[in-house]
């Protein structure tokens, strides 16, 4: 059951990451899935410590992971 879960949540995870272009850490979050995918305990520890880094560092600073400026969204209303 824990093992579906995290299989969910890394999968929603790694879209969402590589939707904002973070495709480096989208590909710890899989490594993560994989590992519990194969109730493997060997690198788990390492991996979740790498992801942490990882999103902690782009908490702290986006702009380093996207440079690039990203348009937003058109909030005005549609047109008749």
């Amino acid at each position: 059951q824990d093992v579906v879960r995290v299989m969910e949540a890394g999968h929603a995870m790694k879209g969402m990451l590589r939707n904002m272009g973070l495709d480096d850490t989208a590909e710890l979050v899989g490594r993560l899935c994989a590992l519990a995918q194969n109730d493997s305990r060997n690198g788990l520890s390492d991996a979740s410590a790498a992801l942490r880094r990882d999103l902690e560092d782009f908490l702290g600073r986006p702009g380093r992971f996207a440079p690039h400026h990203v348009r937003t969204m058109d909030s005005r209303p549609v047109k008749d």
